[in-house]
């Protein structure tokens, strides 16, 4: 009977589950000349807590005059908490300009190109490095975009817009039991209750 009991509260520890993620959008500020040498870099500050369960990267450039840039020239990366993920990092060709609005993402299939045929960048795309680094971080705190353009910097770059989505585990949620976990506290009851007569 001891192990019958000590087997239910086994049972109830391993089928209590956790309610839920909490989704999130932070929007960052726009900045101008952000193709340099040394690197440039934005920040954002969150005030939200909670554990990253996942993240993405939304990222539009242009310049003052035009949707288009010369963003194959641009190495990027972000980072946060002590972490740093590569986005992309680009060969370099001042040759072409073409629109770049990209969200990163994990579950992409494939990255952002860097062969000098490909003039535009629309879409969702992995970044070169997974995001998937910043799990179990808190959101809270800055979170830092960083520029660098070691080809020819300096050609007008600008950051339209930028903002970080994704999901956090929700700390203010209790455990919810399920109904199989109820069904095993009646039993570790029961357990309980011969246990002690015994």
């Amino acid at each position: 009977m001891k192990t019958l009991f000590v087997t239910c509260i086994v049972l109830l520890g391993l089928t209590a589950t956790t309610a839920g993620a909490m989704s999130f959008t932070l929007d960052g500020d726009a900045a101008s000349n952000i193709d340099t040498y040394p690197a440039t870099s934005v920040s954002l500050t969150s005030g939200l807590n909670g554990l990253v369960t996942d993240l993405n990267v939304q990222i539009e450039l242009g310049d003052e005059n035009s949707s288009e840039t010369f963003w194959k020239n641009i190495n990027l990366w972000i980072e946060h908490n002590g972490v740093s993920v590569s986005l992309m990092s680009q060969g370099g060709s001042n040759f072409f300009g073409g629109v770049f609005d990209v969200v990163f993402d994990d579950a992409a299939s494939a990255q952002v190109s860097n062969d000098f045929t490909s003039v535009n960048a629309e879409g969702t795309f992995k970044s070169l490095e997974s995001l998937s680094a910043f799990n179990g971080l808190d959101l809270v705190g800055e979170w830092t975009l960083v520029f660098l353009d070691t080809y020819l910097p300096g050609d007008g770059t600008d950051l339209i817009s930028w903002s970080l989505t994704g999901t956090v585990a929700d700390s203010s949620t209790q455990p919810v039991p399920e109904p199989t976990t109820i069904a095993l506290l009646a039993i570790g009851l029961i357990g309980l209750a011969a246990f002690k007569r015994a």
